[in-house]
């Protein structure tokens, strides 16, 4: 379903949204299609922190820019239509991000098919840390980050996508995984044993 957008005077229309902060007004990915020059028109000011209003099912929503460097892509359709789509520079690969812009201390992680949730935020994880990490830990390993807090599920206004912000927190990652292994937890001990 497509929803009315409007930013700076510009009007697009909206299929995905997803919001995060203290308030749930924080745009944290954005996907909008129309007139190409709307597209460019809603992302560009939305980039530059002009407040923008959506309207999802009869509900006003304002909502600003996220305090975050963002990626934003636009692909041009037949007849002078476009898509475009904007999100933290976080939920790219790490090898795809410039070493400035590499996140400190969390990473947007986003995922329309929840059964692929966990294994992204593994791999994404892991890409990000030098610590090293085995497969099997990934279901520990998202626990461990919801319990602790570090795992905030961001929420979707519109469309199919779930959003997640995750806090990197590497020497207490460390020490958790330690003390587990110390303990010897089924989850990631296992993967030290030997095959018969």
């Amino acid at each position: 379903m497509l929803y009315n957008i409007f930013v700076g005077g510009v009007l697009a229309l909206c299929s995905d949204l997803i919001v995060g902060g203290e308030r749930k007004e924080e745009v944290q990915f954005l996907s909008v299609a129309g007139h190409q020059t709307a597209v460019k028109g809603v992302l560009a000011n939305v980039l530059e922190g002009h407040a923008l209003t959506v309207q999802i099912q009869g509900n006003s929503h304002y909502l600003t820019r996220a305090k975050t460097s963002y990626h934003m892509r636009v692909c041009s359709l037949a007849s002078g239509l476009a898509h475009g789509v904007l999100f933290p520079q976080s939920a790219l690969p790490m090898q795809a991000q410039a070493e400035e812009d590499q996140p400190r201390g969390s990473f947007f992680l986003l995922s329309h098919e929840p059964k692929a949730t966990q294994s992204i935020f593994f791999r994404q994880l892991n890409a990000r840390l030098s610590l090293p990490l085995h497969p099997s830990w990934g279901p520990w390993l998202w626990r461990l980050f919801e319990d602790a807090g570090w795992l905030e599920q961001l929420t979707s206004l519109a469309g199919v996508f779930d959003g997640y912000l995750v806090t990197l927190q590497a020497d207490m990652l460390r020490i958790e995984i330690n003390q587990a292994l110390q303990e010897r937890q089924p989850e990631l001990s296992a993967c030290f044993q030997q095959a018969s």
